[in-house]
């Protein structure tokens, strides 16, 4: 009798890791014969037919296997097992895993300058009574608040390939302040021996948050603290604060794909403020340089 792969197990027995910030990485997540099978997604001409509205000179594309319904019925009928997998991530016990993973340093990293200070609270409330959604039952509530419910992306992405001057991806940012978690399986290409493509994990100096443009963050605040290796079946799962620094190593010259699969979730409003963590000086200058240059350029026209 085949063994069906135990998701929860896998990640339940993970070493929870809190430096520079919570997270979990594991090696061989997915059992081969599994791997394998996920890995055709990314070839499979159904799903890169389903590439909406992104051009071919985009630096990422997303196929999105959580939202639309043609997409979920394709792969529940050709990847059944990879999408049963997928599937816990949207699950009540899911959230009780991660709930068990980080216990209640997570209701902390909200705490301070939340929208609602209650919000986590509510959720993990919510999971003690079995109700994931967050919708219905709230402690202390009398009627549903759909506020609080989580929405569960899943995505296939492709960083497409990079030629000429070195580049990255994505530079040193936090994730939008409406996201929970954030997790990537990597699907590196056996051929794949370029270098680049690894997952940095920051952290602020002397612990100062100092962003700018929302969610960025500029290298001379910052320090490296762990690099993630861009390696097969590894999973780097990460619970998102305003200490959650990550980027991706530059690539130059490489003729493949980049390629993981990117779980997440997030709530409808922000879980913690960044207007606070904002590089005032820089965000003091800014209007009035901007409105100097084009009085300057009015001029001179």
């Amino acid at each position: 009798m085949k063994t069906i792969f135990d998701v929860k197990k896998k990640l339940s027995t993970a070493k929870a890791y809190t430096y520079p910030f919570k997270h979990i990485l594991i090696e061989n997540f997915l059992p081969e014969d599994l791997y394998l099978k996920s890995e055709k997604m990314f070839n499979d001409e159904f799903f890169k037919s389903k590439i909406d509205g992104q051009k071919k000179t985009d630096v990422t594309l997303n196929i999105n296997l959580s939202s639309d319904q043609e997409i979920i019925q394709y792969g529940i009928k050709n990847y059944a097992e990879t999408f049963q997998m997928l599937n816990f991530f949207k699950t009540n016990e899911f959230h009780k895993t991660l709930h068990d993973l980080f216990g209640d340093s997570l209701i902390k990293i909200y705490e301070k300058g939340t929208r609602s200070k209650k919000l986590t609270r509510d959720y993990y409330s919510s999971l003690k009574l079995g109700n994931y959604g967050l919708s219905k039952n709230l402690k202390n509530s009398s009627e549903s608040n759909p506020d609080l419910n989580l929405d569960t992306s899943i995505k296939c992405g492709i960083n497409m390939p990079s030629f000429g001057e070195p580049k990255s991806v994505r530079d040193i940012h936090i994730d939008n302040p409406t996201k929970l978690f954030n997790a990537l399986l990597y699907f590196r290409q056996e051929e794949d021996d370029y270098a680049g493509g690894d997952l940095i994990l920051y952290r602020f100096k002397e612990d100062k948050i100092k962003l700018h443009s929302k969610v960025y963050a500029s290298h001379k605040d910052c320090v490296i603290s762990k690099v993630v290796p861009y390696k097969r079946n590894t999973l780097i799962l990460f619970i998102n604060s305003p200490n959650s620094l990550h980027g991706v190593v530059e690539r130059s010259n490489v003729p493949l794909e980049r390629r993981y699969i990117n779980i997440s979730s997030s709530f409808k409003y922000f879980q913690f403020e960044i207007s606070k963590f904002q590089d005032k000086k820089k965000n003091f200058l800014k209007k009035p340089l901007t409105s100097l240059k084009n009085f300057i350029k009015n001029t001179l026209n």
